[in-house]
This record gives C-alpha cells, structure tokens and sequence, in this order.
C-alpha cells in the first residue's frame, strides 16, 4: 500500500465513523463532522484542529484536475502514521478506568465511627472518603469539612458517635447535593476516556472549584456503584503513549 493509499484509508476510516456516530449522509462535509463531533467529543475538541489540517491535505491529494497528473501533494510516511495514530487514538480513545484510575476505593458508610474514619484516612493519606449504602455512593466525609463544622457549631463529638449522627447534629441533610461546593467532587461515566477526566479537572481549575475527586459510575451519577477514582494525583501518569503529544496538563 503506498502512502496516498494509506492516508486515504485512514480519512475514510475516521469519517465513516462520524458519519455512524453522528447519523449523518454523505451531505455533510468531512469539516463539518468534525467541528460537530468537537463539540460534544473531549477528545476530536482537542484534536480538531490537527484533524483539520489533515483533512486539508486529504484534500489536496485526492483533487486532481486529469486522470493521471501527479497529485498536488503526497504525504511521507511520518505524515502517514502521525496521521494513522492519531485516527485511531480518535475512534478508540483510552478510558479512565483502564489506565489513570484508582479501582481500590476506599470507603465506609453512615454507621462507621467517625474516630475509625479518621484512622483510616490519615492512614491511607486520604482528604476525603466516599460515605456508601449497599456499595452504592450516598455521600462525602471530609477531614476539613469536620473541622470546619466543629469550629463554627461548637457541637461536641464523642469519639463512639457515626457519620449519620454527626450529620444529623449539624442538620447537613442532602450531603450529595453538596458535592461540587463544599466536598469539590465529581462524578463521571465508567466509560469517560482521559481527556474527559483531564478536562473535568482543567473546568474546576478555571472555575475556582479545584476538585479534589472525579469518582466514576455508571451514569456519572451518585447513588450507583464505585467503579473507579481519579485525583490530581493521577494526571501525572499520563504519558504519552496514553494522550497525543499535544495535550497540555
């Protein structure tokens, strides 16, 4: 196969599966699945454009005004197989859950202790644990969080009293609803690739929010099963074999 016909596979590759993911025809340009997919997909937003600028030289290939004329360009086998990784990286992007996530959560639930919490997370370096209900996540314990409440309400705390009557105490009712300000967590779908954790994380930052926690379920909603968890912590191992070089943390 020579490299036209390679480059030219790979393009037809990545738009029949835009056209598939997007129901589209073939009345919508190759430009335009990409600038709608960009707008829902973390990963074709980062990637738009290079894929693009790819597209372009696709284009360039393949209009030729007489059969048989040289074609106005013909990519090298660099071009051919940056463009083949990233086509691939696009269509079957790494997830989170795979690669960057912590599987073994830690956690306890409404009756544990609060003295037996606070065991556990100094002794696994944790600022926040997950509160669960038959495995499924109903709530937060934060370290800070129980100072901060201890601080203002002047409530005495024995050490034998559980989470749920510490909550009660301090009449923190809906502990989940308070997940984005007060706890600094979110929750994302078990099938969520890097780029959607990375840009879960990069949307905190600029909103001042800082989370502390991505926890992923099911529906990347609350009261399912803990699949996974990702913190700051784990961008780090990101490499670039995970994420095109492109990527900015």
């Amino acid at each position: 196969m020579t490299n036209i016909e390679s480059f030219i596979n790979s393009y037809n590759k990545l738009d029949s599966f835009m056209r598939k993911k997007l129901n589209c025809d073939m009345s919508l340009s190759h430009a335009k699945l990409l600038a709608q997919m960009s707008k829902t997909d973390n990963v074709f937003s980062r990637l738009e454009t290079k894929l693009q600028a790819y597209r372009a030289l696709r284009n360039a290939i393949v209009h030729i005004h007489h059969e048989g004329e040289t074609p106005i360009a013909i990519p090298n086998a660099d071009v051919v197989n940056d463009y083949k990784k990233i086509v691939s990286y696009a269509i079957s992007p790494p997830l989170a859950i795979d690669s960057i996530a912590v599987t073994n959560v830690y956690s306890v639930e409404w009756e544990t202790k609060i003295a037996d919490v606070n065991h556990l997370m100094f002794s696994k370096g944790l600022s926040i644990i997950p509160i669960v209900k038959e495995d499924k996540i109903e709530g937060i314990f934060s370290s800070w969080f129980l100072q901060k409440y201890l601080f203002e309400t002047n409530i005495n705390l024995h050490r034998g009293m559980p989470i749920v009557e510490m909550y009660k105490e301090l009449n923190f009712n809906h502990p989940i609803s308070y997940i984005h300000n007060i706890f600094r967590v979110d929750f994302q779908k078990t099938d969520a690739t890097i780029d959607d954790i990375v840009n879960c994380f990069l949307n905190s930052a600029k909103s001042g929010s800082y989370f502390k926690a991505v926890y992923l379920t099911t529906s990347g909603k609350p009261f399912e099963k803990i699949s996974g968890v990702i913190t700051p912590h784990c961008l780090p191992s990101i490499n670039p074999s995970m994420l095109d070089k492109t990527i900015n943390i």
